[in-house]
């Protein structure tokens, strides 16, 4: 997990296929990746490679580098989440900057991890503030009560605001994440200006326009653009981040009156598989 500056939490990328030259994606996926498990993502069949530079940040994260026909043309897509978003973001600034002119990022999440505020602070409370045109979700029984989700936008549009509550350990102090999800045109634009810039910086101003008081907390973090985030170790962070974050944005759309018939039948096939898991004894 990495916390206390401003880093890269999601990162897709994308690329019509050229048959006059290689690909930054493909080139990119050769030069920095060792390729890992088949896989298949939003359509794209490819592989899991992990980071192959040895001694270097990131060393244990990996991406997804996979290809796809659509409409009679042939796409590359790289896709990479968490700490390897970043630790990929960081290599691409090595990079020469002509060989990304075509490449399109359709989706770049910025994410800033802080402290949990001192005193009695709870995100919920934030949705009750004048002027704060806000969802929350919180944890689903009297154990997780203290999980929830802030919203700030609509997740279909191309700027959308959250934190959350991140507990990474139960004899450990909690954390504060802000994070701040751009999507076509904008992601584009930001990751060729994060490219040019080699650095992630302040990109928080959506917060600042939504939740002045959410800014507040996070802006003394965002003084020193230049310094990078550190790293701390999570033990069984995907069942955690299956229990907290994700639990949250089911309950959220269950309770969704446009999303609601579509998250049941999805729920339902979930429900399903674990059975039949079961009488094949198998542990979900």
């Amino acid at each position: 997990m990495l916390v206390l500056a401003p880093s890269v939490d999601y990162l897709t990328l994308s690329q019509l296929e050229d048959a006059r030259y290689s690909s930054a994606l493909w080139l990119v996926a050769q030069s920095i990746g060792e390729k890992g498990r088949e896989g298949r993502r939003i359509g794209y069949q490819g592989h899991t490679y992990s980071f192959a530079a040895a001694g270097l940040p990131g060393g244990g994260g990996s991406f997804f580098f996979g290809r796809r026909t659509w409409q009679g043309k042939k796409w590359h897509l790289l896709i990479a989440s968490g700490e390897s978003a970043h630790w990929l973001l960081e290599r691409l600034f090595y990079t020469d900057l002509m060989m990304w002119s075509d490449v399109r990022c359709t989706r770049l999440d910025i994410q800033l991890t802080i402290p949990w505020p001192d005193g009695l602070f709870l995100l919920r409370h934030l949705e009750r503030k004048e002027g704060i045109t806000a969802a929350v979700v919180h944890g689903l029984d009297k154990e997780s009560d203290w999980s929830e989700t802030l919203y700030l936008g609509s997740r279909a549009s191309a700027c959308l605001v959250r934190a959350y509550r991140k507990r990474v350990d139960e004899h450990a102090d909690d954390w504060l994440r802000v994070e701040v999800e751009y999507k076509r045109e904008r992601s584009t634009r930001l990751f060729h200006t994060l490219l040019g810039q080699k650095m992630v910086g302040n990109w928080f101003l959506p917060v600042e326009q939504r939740c002045p008081e959410l800014y507040s907390l996070i802006e003394p973090y965002l003084i020193d653009e230049a310094q990078g985030p550190k790293e701390v170790r999570v033990p069984h962070k995907t069942f955690k981040w299956l229990s907290t974050t994700v639990a949250n944005c089911v309950c959220r759309l269950l309770d969704d009156d446009d999303n609601h018939e579509a998250m049941v039948e999805l729920v339902s096939q979930w429900h399903n598989y674990s059975l039949s898991c079961q009488n094949r004894r198998i542990v979900v």
